[in-house]
């Protein structure tokens, strides 16, 4: 009924030349005229009467709960009350189709309106605003990382003050086990390098390269005895698309190499799972049979008692992508 009024009231308001306007567009919506004649206004008072009374935002997610008496919220703060926060009557399973059709034709706040970004726009057009929004947030990537909300523009510093990335040498070294292999030393037979059973990850080795911050990533996958690489880029899709990485892994004495040669992946694209990293073109996958005869086993004991330590080394570096 608030809405009804107050369309009644632009339609009052309205001069001869606009109502003449009004009846040669008969065939398109009220609404649509309305915000093309007095946007800004009536742009308001529409975000105004759907907007959530608890988190003043505007509600994207159908359907849209409402109270007996048709006051809206969003879904998110519906489950936090038991009564309607504008009359207070019990809350039921109410929605609201009016309010349904009425997200759609007016502007919304950025995603990362609280972060500092100023934009609205219908939500047609703020989606795409959204992925590219220089205010957004991402997910420092897990197991190498932390799995904290960061913003992008954020997150080198993040990476490097909470240890979930280190600076990365010409030749990086990673560590699969000290202590855990049983050997004698001489025969040819060496018990299990490390525990096959068990997941590892290290933290992310970041470097600079092209004016751009790149993270490689390293980790070992115990349910198919897979390791997995990939290099990432601060940055979204279109940033990526810029640069190819090559990993390899290389033995002692650099007499042997595996490389593998592939496209950048954007930091917000990081998969959440190693089953759908396993799939990306950006993963580089290795057997753990693949590469025993390349570990570097390592006495690190004292007084003789042959405690191992058995590591492998890659190096890692990115190329622009040629134009044509």
């Amino acid at each position: 009924l608030v809405v009804v009024l107050d369309i009644s009231k632009h339609i009052s308001d309205m001069d001869e030349n606009q109502e003449r306007q009004l009846e040669s567009h008969g065939r398109m919506t009220l609404g649509r005229i309305l915000m093309e004649e007095q946007p800004s206004q009536l742009q308001t008072e529409l975000e105004t009467v759907v907007e959530c009374p608890v988190c003043y935002n505007i509600p994207r997610d159908l359907p849209i709960p409402c109270c007996p008496a048709g006051h809206i919220m969003c879904t998110t703060c519906r489950g936090r009350v038991l009564h309607c926060p504008t009359c207070r009557r019990q809350l039921e399973d109410n929605t609201s189709s009016l309010a349904a059709d009425l997200i759609e034709k007016v502007q919304h706040k950025c995603l990362y309106w609280d972060f500092g970004c100023t934009h609205k726009d219908f939500l047609r057009s703020l989606v795409r605003h959204e992925d590219r929004c220089l205010d957004r947030t991402v997910q420092c990537p897990g197991p190498n990382g932390c799995e904290e909300k960061v913003q992008l523009k954020e997150f080198h510093r993040h990476a490097v003050r909470n240890t979930c990335s280190v600076e990365m040498k010409k030749r990086t070294k990673f560590n699969l086990s000290k202590g855990w292999m049983q050997w004698d030393g001489l025969t040819l037979k060496k018990g299990q390098e490390f525990n096959l059973r068990e997941d590892l990850a290290w933290s992310f080795f970041h470097f600079s390269k092209f004016e751009q911050q790149f993270y490689f990533s390293a980790q070992y996958f115990a349910a198919e005895e897979l390791y997995l690489f990939y290099v990432m880029v601060v940055g979204g899709t279109d940033t990526a698309e810029e640069f190819t990485t090559t990993v390899a892994i290389v033995n002692d004495d650099n007499d042997i190499k595996i490389t593998f040669e592939g496209p950048v992946m954007a930091i917000d694209k990081v998969p959440q799972t190693e089953e759908a990293l396993m799939v990306s073109p950006s993963c580089f996958i290795v057997h753990y049979r693949s590469i025993r005869n390349m570990l570097s086993i390592t006495e690190v004991g004292e007084n003789r008692n042959m405690t191992w330590s058995v590591d492998f080394e890659t190096e890692v570096d990115v190329s622009q992508v040629v134009q044509m």
